[in-house]
């Protein structure tokens, strides 16, 4: 059986990339200043210049609900049929090393809660974290949406890859509705 943390990692790589395709990743140029090369010596050999990374645009808040809602969406019709193998075909290539099996697994406690996260169709999230991209280009999103007797909590990571942005990472739980 997986350990908890195998678990949690494959909770954070479910993965759906198919729905967001019409949100577009988009690159631009790293705006830095080439970097002056150090006079070279006769025991020194060359060193190859690194190519600037391209930096990745933050999304608009537009782009970003829909890459929210999609994400919790394709967990729910997981999570009501069982089968998971589109979620994790649908993600990025390092997550999509998870057997459908383990994310059924992963998301067994909501799906045999019967949770359902529809609402999030029609309502707005909650930010608890401003959205942020890391230095490796992958975009956090954590807030929640206020739903009642149950709020849907999510902290969900994106990874662009060919110009879309891909579900890098899902956590999904439910807590009691603040009153």
């Amino acid at each position: 059986m997986a350990s908890l943390s195998r678990l949690l990692k494959i909770a954070l790589g479910t993965v759906l990339a198919s729905l967001l395709a019409a949100s577009s990743v988009s690159m631009a140029e790293d705006a830095t200043k080439p970097k002056k090369k150090k006079p070279q010596t006769e025991q020194t050999a060359p060193a190859a210049a690194p190519a600037p990374a391209p930096a990745v645009a933050m999304p608009s808040p537009e782009v970003m609900l829909i890459l929210v809602r999609n994400a919790i969406l394709a967990l729910n019709q997981a999570n009501f049929t069982g089968n998971y193998t589109v979620l994790r075909d649908m993600g990025s290539p390092s997550l999509q090393t998870a057997s459908a099996a383990d994310l059924g697994i992963a998301f067994a406690n909501l799906r045999q809660q019967k949770v359902d996260l529809s609402p999030v169709l029609i309502l707005t999230p909650a930010l608890t974290e401003s959205p942020a991209i890391a230095a490796n280009g992958v975009l956090k999103l954590a807030g929640h949406f206020t739903t009642k007797p149950l709020q849907i909590n999510f902290a969900m990571t994106f990874q662009p890859v060919g110009g879309v942005w891909r579900l890098h990472g899902l956590a999904v739980n439910t807590s009691q509705a603040q009153p």
